[in-house]
C-alpha cells in the first residue's frame, strides 16, 4: 500500500476533497487536470507512476512545454483541442502515444470531461489516463500473426485431407481436389478409394508408412506418385498425424498433401547434372578444386592423380596453402582473401604445387568466386600443368640469348629495315666492317649508303621483297663505310614485315670484299693457266708428231737387221738393248698420245648402254687370259643394268679391272671378282671386288690414280691403267675411290652421274 493509504484511516474524518484524492491517486487510472490554456493543475500520483515526471516537475506547464508528446502526434492533438475550443462536447476518449521520461514510447487511452462556463469556454479538463502499452502490443503481435497466418493459408500450395478412420470417410480440400484435377469429391467413402490413385510401385511404400504410423506412431511423412485426372502421374509428399482414442486405436487422421514432382524432376535433373559434372570434370587434363571461404579442398576431380600424383580423397579436408610452393605462399594466400570479397572470375596466376613424391609442378589457374551461390558456395578453382610450357620458355629465354649474344658476335651485319627503307636496327657487327658505331644508322634509309651503279637493282630487288614476300636471293652489291669508301657485300633478306616482333626486312650481310678480289685475282690466274695449258698442249702436239717419225724409223730399222749375221756378243748387246729401248719409247708416245686424246676429247658419244653387253665384249676380248687365270666372275647389275656412258671408255674401265685383277692375284687362291652395280636417288653406282694382293692405303693413297705409280714388281705393269680409269670416269662427270688391304682384296667404287 503507499504511504497515503498507511496514514488514512476512517476514524480520521476526512473531508470529501481528502477522500477524493485518496481515490484518485490510488485508483488504477492516471489524474490530470488541465486549465483553459491547457497548463496541468493536478498530476496524481499514478500520473507519476505511469509517466515519470513528479508533480513539482510538471505542474503549471503546457504539454508543449516538455516531452510529453512525441512529434507525430502534435497534429492529432491540436485537432482535438480546436474541437474543445469549439465547444462540440463535454467529453472525449482518444488513444494516442505518450512519451515518458526517459524517452520510452507509451500507448495510452484518454478519457476527458470538460467543465465550460455559461458561455460554452472551457474552465478545465479532468482527463483520466489508462496505460495501454501492453494491450497494444498484445494487439500488434496478434495482428501481425493474424496477418501472417492469412498469408500462410493464402500462399500455400498445399492441400488439407482428413481421415475419419473410425467411419472410414474421407475430406479433402478443394486444393487437394485441384492437385490431383477434381477427381475427388470434398468427401469419399474410404481412404481405399484414393490409395487406387497411387502408382502401383509406390503402393506398398505407401501403405507401409501409413501402418507404421497408425500401428507404431512412426513419423507419417512419404512420397509418392498420384495419378492425376489427364492419366499421367505426378510426386506429392504426404504428411499426416493421427488423433488415438484412450485404448490406444486410431480414430482419425489430419494431414497435408504437397505437388514435389517439378522438384522431384529438378533433383533427378541435378543428379545427372552432377553425373556429367563428375563425368567431365573427371576426363579433363586440368585440375578442378572447390575451396571454401576457410580454403579448405571440398572437392577435387581425378586429373590430380595423374598429375600429382594424389587419389582425389587424400586432399578432401586439407587446406589448400599446404601443397603451394612455400616461396609462393604469402602471395597466394594474399589473392585468395582478395578473391573472397569478390564475385566470378578472377585473373590468371601462376604457382607451383607440392606433387605426392614431394617434387614442385608449374600451374597457372584462375579462380572463380561461388561463395554467393547456395549450390556451390566455394571458390571454383582450375589448374593447369605448365611444365613443358615453362621448361619452353626457359628454352625460348636461353635461345634469345643465344641470338643476341651470336648476333653481337658474328661477322655478319643484321639489318632490320622498314617497308619504306628506314633502318630500324643494325647489330655490333657494322662497326667493326662498316666503321658506324651500333645502330648508326637508324632512321637513315638504306639506299642512301647504296653505290649509285648498284642503286636500281637493290631498290627493285628490295620492292620486289616488300610485295611478294619471301626471302631474296643472294645478291652482291656495294656499301658506303663511314670513312666514305666502297665495300662489296653479299646479302640476304627475309620479309618479316607481318611479323609483329619484327615488323620489317631482316637483312643479313657480309663483306665479301677480299672475296672479289681473290676472284679478281683467280680470274686472272685462270687466264694464265689457260694460256699455257695451249701453249703445253701445242708442245705436246709438235714433240709427239716429231718424235714419231724418226722413231718409227728407228724400229723399222732394228727390224730389218739380221740378228744372226752378227757375230759379237758385244755388239748384239748393243743392238737388243738399242731395240729394247726404242721400243719402250714407242709404248710410252702411244700411252701419252692416248692420254692426251682422252684429256681433250670434248667430242665424247654418250649413249645409254648395258653394264651385261660390255662385259659380255671385254670378256670375250681376253678369253684366254681368263682361262689360263682360272678367274671367277660373280655379276649382279639388277641393282641398275643401264648407265649414260662412252662406250669406249666403260670397255676399257672393265678391261683394265678384270685384267688387273688377274695380273695382281694372289698365290694362294684362285682370283675372285664380284661386279655389282646399284643405284641412288642421283647416281649409278659401279663396284669391283677382288680377292687379290692388294696393298697399303697409307702408302699409295696420294698416288694410286697418278701418272707411271706402280706398287708392286710386275713386269707388265706400266702405271697407266688407273690413271686412264680416272681420266676416263672424271672426264664425264663422274668418280672413282679405292679401299685395300694387303692379301686381301681391293675394292673399287665408281659413281656415274646421270645428271
Amino acid at each position: 500500500m503507499s504511504e497515503a493509504n498507511n496514514s488514512f484511516s476512517l476514524e480520521s474524518n476526512p473531508s470529501q476533497e481528502t477522500i477524493l484524492a485518496f481515490h484518485l491517486n490510488n485508483g488504477p487510472f492516471a489524474v490530470i487536470e488541465w486549465d483553459k490554456d491547457f497548463r496541468i493543475s493536478r498530476w496524481s500520483k499514478k500520473a507519476e507512476q505511469i509517466f515519470g515526471w513528479t508533480k513539482q516537475e510538471v505542474m503549471g506547464l503546457h504539454f508543449n512545454d516538455f516531452n510529453f508528446l512525441p512529434p507525430e502526434e502534435f497534429d492529432r492533438i491540436r485537432e482535438n483541442i480546436k474541437w474543445i475550443e469549439q465547444g462540440n462536447g463535454n467529453t472525449t476518449v482518444i488513444e494516442n502515444k505518450n512519451c515518458h521520461k526517459n524517452g520510452k514510447d507509451l500507448f495510452c487511452k484518454w478519457h476527458n470531461s470538460i467543465l465550460r462556463d455559461k458561455n460554452g469556454k472551457m474552465i478545465s479538463m479532468f482527463s483520466m489516463v489508462e496505460d495501454i502499452s501492453d494491450l497494444k502490443n498484445i494487439e500488434e503481435n496478434l495482428r501481425k500473426s493474424e496477418e501472417r497466418f492469412q498469408l500462410a493459408v493464402a500462399g500455400s500450395k498445399d492441400g488439407i485431407w482428413e481421415w475419419d478412420i473410425a467411419n472410414d470417410m474421407a475430406y479433402f480440400s478443394p486444393r487437394c481436389q485441384e492437385m490431383v484435377g477434381q477427381q475427388f469429391e470434398t468427401h469419399i467413402s474410404g481412404m481405399e478409394a484414393f490409395v487406387n490413385h497411387v502408382h502401383p510401385d509406390d503402393i506398398t511404400s505407401t501403405i507401409n508408412a501409413y501402418k507404421l504410423h497408425l500401428y507404431e506412431r512412426k513419423e507419417m511423412q512419404t512420397e509418392y506418385r498420384l495419378r492425376i485426372s489427364d492419366g499421367s502421374y505426378r510426386w506429392f509428399l504426404v504428411k499426416g498425424q493421427a488423433i488415438w482414442n484412450q485404448e490406444g486405436r486410431p480414430i482419425r487422421m489430419v494431414g497435408s498433401l504437397s505437388d514435389i514432382h517439378d522438384k522431384k524432376q529438378m533433383a533427378e535433373a541435378l543428379e545427372n547434372s552432377e553425373d556429367k559434372f563428375n563425368t567431365v570434370t573427371d576426363h579433363i587434363t586440368d585440375i578442378v578444386n572447390m575451396i571454401d571461404r576457410k580454403g579448405i579442398i571440398r572437392y577435387c576431380n581425378q586429373s590430380v592423380k595423374g598429375i600429382l600424383g594424389y587419389q582425389p580423397e587424400e586432399l578432401l579436408g586439407m587446406h589448400f596453402l599446404t601443397l603451394v610452393h612455400p616461396d609462393e605462399q604469402t602471395r597466394i594466400s594474399e589473392r585468395f582473401l582478395i578473391q573472397l570479397n569478390s564475385k566470378g572470375p578472377g585473373s590468371l596466376i601462376q604457382f607451383r604445387l607440392r606433387a605426392k613424391d614431394g617434387s614442385y609442378v608449374f600451374f597457372e589457374g584462375m579462380g572463380n568466386v561461388q561463395l554467393h551461390h547456395p549450390a556451390l558456395q566455394s571458390i571454383i578453382m582450375i589448374s593447369r600443368d605448365i611444365t613443358l610450357r615453362k621448361k619452353a620458355e626457359e628454352i625460348i629465354i636461353a635461345s634469345e640469348e643465344k641470338f643476341r649474344s651470336l648476333v653481337h658476335n658474328i661477322s655478319d651485319i643484321i639489318t632490320i629495315i622498314s617497308a619504306s627503307g628506314e633502318i630500324k636496327y643494325q647489330s655490333a657487327s657494322a662497326r667493326q666492317i662498316m666503321g658506324y658505331e651500333e645502330n648508326g644508322l637508324r632512321k637513315r634509309n638504306i639506299m642512301e649508303v647504296v653505290h649509285p651503279d648498284d642503286l636500281q637493282f637493290v631498290l627493285s630487288t628490295f620492292q620486289n621483297l616488300v610485295l611478294k614476300g619471301g626471302n631474296s636471293e643472294l645478291i652482291e652489291f656495294r656499301l658506303l663505310n663511314s670513312d666514305g669508301a666502297y665495300f662489296y657485300i653479299e646479302a640476304q633478306a627475309t620479309n618479316q614485315i607481318n611479323n609483329p616482333s619484327i615488323a620489317g626486312i631482316v637483312v643479313t650481310s657480309r663483306d665479301i670484299s677480299i672475296r672479289k678480289k681473290a676472284e679478281a685475282e683467280k680470274q686472272s690466274l685462270i687466264q694464265e693457266l689457260t694460256k699455257n695449258n695451249a701453249d703445253l698442249k701445242q708442245f705436246s702436239y709438235i714433240v709427239s708428231h716429231n718424235l714419231r717419225s724418226p722413231l718409227t724409223n728407228l724400229i723399222s730399222m732394228t727390224n730389218l737387221l739380221d740378228m744372226d749375221t752378227i757375230e759379237t756378243e758385244r755388239s748384239l748387246k748393243l743392238i737388243n738393248g738399242f731395240k729394247t729401248t726404242t721400243t719402250r719409247l714407242n709404248d710410252t708416245l702411244n700411252d701419252l698420245i692416248h692420254i692426251l686424246l682422252v684429256k681433250n676429247n670434248t667430242n665424247i658419244d654418250i649413249k645409254p648402254i648395258t653394264f651385261e653387253s660390255v662385259l659380255d665384249r671385254v670378256t670375250h676380248s681376253i678369253t684366254a687370259v681368263m682361262e689360263s687365270s682360272g678367274i671367277e666372275l660373280e655379276v649382279d647389275f639388277s641393282g641398275a643394268p643401264v648407265v649414260n656412258f662412252n662406250q669406249s671408255y666403260l670397255e676399257s674401265i672393265f678391261q683394265n679391272l678384270i685384267t688387273n685383277s688377274i695380273r695382281y692375284k694372289s698365290p694362294e687362291r684362285k682370283p675372285r671378282v664380284q661386279i655389282k652395280t646399284f643405284k641412288n636417288q642421283q647416281d649409278i653406282h659401279l663396284v669391283f671386288k677382288d680377292n687379290g694382293i692388294g696393298f697399303d692405303m697409307e702408302l699409295v693413297k696420294d698416288k694410286i690414280f697418278g701418272l707411271h705409280q706402280k706398287f708392286h714388281h710386275h713386269p707388265e705393269s706400266r702405271g697407266i691403267g688407273l690413271y686412264l680409269i680416272h681420266a676416263q670416269i672424271t672426264s664425264l662427270g663422274g668418280s672413282i675411290s679405292v679401299n685395300s688391304q694387303v692379301d686381301v682384296g681391293t675394292i673399287f667404287s665408281i659413281v656415274f652421274k646421270t645428271k
